[in-house]
């Protein structure tokens, strides 16, 4: 992630912050740490149904690399849970959730990897460089 994105992430964070300490809701997990609160905010959506604005919090989340919010969006993708499916973009989220070597993502980007044909496995290796 580049640094200029990251400072737009730094500062929707601290609007949103700012909007919620206005209204007077509290929400600590943005006072220190924006990946959790972007995966906190895509669980609230995906509670509301609603999945486009779920797999945005999931992606931001992910940019400041939070592992299980880069293996939700990898999910989502892949099967197409409330979004268009988009198997070679889900592979590619999957396989930078992969990264940690934790059992469950690496297991699923096997298994995600193993359904894809030729074209769309370049794909996603295209996306994930």
């Amino acid at each position: 992630m580049s640094i200029r994105h990251r400072i737009v992430a730094t500062i929707a964070a601290a609007a949103v912050c700012s909007m919620a300490l206005a209204e007077g809701i509290p929400d600590p997990p943005a006072d220190f740490f924006p990946g959790k609160y972007y995966e906190w905010k895509a669980h609230s959506y995906l509670q509301r149904k609603q999945y486009s604005a779920a797999l945005d919090m999931f992606r931001l989340s992910g940019f400041w690399a939070d592992k299980m919010s880069q293996y939700n969006a990898g999910v989502m993708l892949f099967n197409g849970i409330g979004v268009p499916k988009d198997r070679p973009r889900g592979v590619a989220w999957m396989r930078i959730a992969a990264e940690a070597h934790e059992d469950l993502p690496v297991a699923t980007y096997n298994a995600m990897l193993s359904e894809l044909g030729d074209d769309e496995r370049r794909q996603a290796f295209a996306i994930w460089h």
